[in-house]
């Protein structure tokens, strides 16, 4: 008696109250109110007492700005001069822990009241577009270990609602796997492959349908662990990965949606995911090159970049922007051949120019118009 005089779990679709009676020697009354379909990083405010006067055990309870829910347990609790109070762990190994985070929590003895808090300033989102570079300029091997591998985020416990990967790849052929991984977005340690965000931005080398770019996400779908952990769309390559090609992969939470924009040398292609929900993060954990479970890119690569913050989600494929935090322009200017420059009609050459018998290159190799 006593073990659960006040206490709350989360189940699978609620939040469990319980509490004791000694009237009539019940060691677990329970109630519970369901809370919505989706409190991914929904604050929610609780509040759970207990009045000896009044016997009885109110709580109430809040999610975001919705209106408040109230249960009230007709109880009787022993008399005590003090109580234990515990939050979080996982209750001496009994249950799992709460998977979330607390603030502003307090406990009092003497009152009987409750406060409701305005829950749209507790959760912190990363607003200003932040940019971090990952890979410059860079050859490899299909085996090589990874070319870089970063922690992301917006620090502080700062959430994005907007986040993506981008840069320039140019495939050497190879003798090639099924899969080769180019890049890798993960939102927890350590690497795998098998659950809901192991692959929340990713970009591979396949062999199917005559070789293609493969493009998985995930979506989750309920609160208990439910959902789509390889949400994948596909593009063609067509041979055209052995020119410098860009990608572009980003995710909005706000509109739930993804989106992939690639730009191949002289055509391009895009691909969208509607109805997709990320759990929110603080990080992300980048692998570029490859990750730890395929071999990785046969090539080049250049200008890979991870944008977080309002403004790193494009609706567009309008990849101008005045810090180039994309990566766009720099490969273009960088690593896309330009063609030579042509000779002005009229324009004479008039330095003296040797050329030897051994000499591969020409000494001249302009463009002349028609």
């Amino acid at each position: 008696m006593g073990d659960r005089t006040l206490a709350i779990w989360q189940g699978a679709g609620y939040y469990h109250f319980t509490t004791c009676n000694i009237a009539n020697g019940n060691t677990n009354m329970i109630q519970n109110i369901n809370f919505p379909t989706d409190i991914e990083g929904l604050w929610t405010y609780v509040y759970y007492s207990y009045s000896r006067a009044s016997k009885q055990a109110v709580a109430f309870i809040q999610y975001g700005n919705d209106a408040p829910q109230t249960i009230t347990h007709s109880t009787q609790h022993k008399d005590t001069k003090y109580v234990r109070f515990i939050l979080g762990g996982n209750d001496e190994g009994r249950y799992p822990g709460f998977n979330g985070q607390f603030t502003s929590v307090s406990i009092d003895q003497t009152l009987y009241w409750y406060i409701l808090m305005n829950s749209r300033h507790l959760l912190q989102r990363l607003e200003q577009l932040t940019t971090v570079g990952l890979v410059d300029q860079v050859s490899r091997s299909s085996e090589a270990d990874i070319t870089k591998e970063a922690t992301v985020g917006g620090g502080d416990q700062k959430f994005p609602s907007e986040y993506a990967i981008s840069g320039w790849f140019k495939w050497k052929p190879t003798a090639q796997a099924s899969w080769h991984n180019i890049f890798r977005v993960q939102i927890k340690k350590p690497s795998t492959d098998n659950f809901l965000g192991d692959r929340t931005l990713t970009m591979w080398v396949g062999t199917p349908e005559g070789g293609i770019l493969h493009f998985p996400t995930y979506t989750y779908d309920n609160m208990v662990g439910g959902g789509n952990t390889n949400l994948y769309k596909n593009i063609q390559h067509k041979g055209r990965h052995t020119e410098w090609f860009y990608v572009y992969y980003g995710y909005s939470r706000t509109i739930s949606k993804a989106q992939v924009y690639v730009k191949w040398a002289s055509s391009d292609d895009a691909l969208t995911y509607d109805n997709v929900r990320h759990y929110l993060t603080p990080e992300f954990y980048v692998f570029v090159g490859r990750d730890k479970q395929y071999p990785g890119l046969s090539g080049k690569m250049g200008y890979v970049k991870f944008n977080l913050g309002d403004g790193s989600f494009l609706k567009d494929p309008n990849l101008d922007h005045p810090q180039d935090a994309f990566g766009f322009k720099s490969g273009i200017d960088n690593l896309v051949k330009k063609p030579s420059a042509a000779i002005e009609p009229g324009t004479p050459i008039t330095e003296e120019l040797s050329n030897g018998f051994e000499q591969k290159t020409p000494v001249i190799d302009k463009a002349a118009p028609a």
